[in-house]
């Protein structure tokens, strides 16, 4: 496997039909684990990953490692994605799964949206709370492509046990329970607007996103107004 020595005695792993051409330049690890390049033309830093990218025709707003690997430039293991799909693809929680982090012997299944967590449940085996992690991305429709599932493929989610209750918890933003029923509110920058109790947690969502819409935010519930 053609490897690349970095000044400070990392190795980045590349394909053999890029290895002499990345060997022009002398590269090194940058603060985030990217081997990078100085441009003395451009005066900038330029990734290995991207070098990589333009010449496999890879267009995106970002390159991704699959693997996670940033050290690991071979071309079977970049693709271009796009920033969701990147932020997705990291591993968070000291587990294998996306979405899902270990907590007192069980598993809590999240999603990270524009930089908020939505909590989905608490499961005790971790492939539930993976599955339901992808479950959570279909119903809310993301652009976020099958690969980048902890499943792809899978679309029947029937084995997925009841979460284990968590108090004051809902998966949808701006809605909260209250007893048997759910409240919606929003805040529009000056004061909190309660936006009233419904049935579902789904109506409530829906509620919110309406509002939202109305006041120009961008973080939704769902990508689509629900019909009328």
């Amino acid at each position: 496997m053609p490897e690349i020595a970095l000044k400070d005695g990392h190795v980045a792993l590349v394909s053999q039909e890029d290895h002499a051409y990345l060997s022009k330049w002398k590269w090194q690890l940058d603060r985030d684990g990217y081997a990078v390049r100085h441009d003395r033309k451009g005066q900038r830093w330029l990734g290995m990953h991207v070098a990589v990218a333009e010449r496999m025709g890879e267009v995106g707003p970002m390159i991704d490692h699959q693997d996670r690997n940033r050290l690991n430039n071979q071309r079977d293991n970049l693709r271009a994605v796009n920033p969701r799909e990147s932020a997705w693809n990291r591993r968070r929680g000291g587990c294998e799964f996306v979405g899902v982090s270990p907590f007192k012997g069980r598993f809590v299944a999240r999603l990270h949206l524009d930089g908020e967590q939505i909590y989905i449940g608490t499961y005790d085996l971790k492939r539930h709370a993976a599955l339901a992690v992808d479950r959570e991305v279909r119903l809310r429709d993301l652009p976020i492509r099958e690969e980048f599932l902890n499943f792809p493929g899978v679309t029947d989610y029937s084995e997925i046990p009841a979460p284990r209750r968590r108090k004051k918890a809902c998966p949808y933003i701006g809605v909260s329970p209250v007893g048997k029923k759910f409240r919606a509110q929003i805040h529009n920058g000056v004061k909190t607007i309660d936006l009233g109790m419904f049935p579902t947690a789904i109506a409530a969502a829906h509620a919110y996103d309406k509002k939202a819409r109305e006041l120009g935010k961008k973080r939704l519930n769902f990508r689509e107004p629900v019909a009328a």
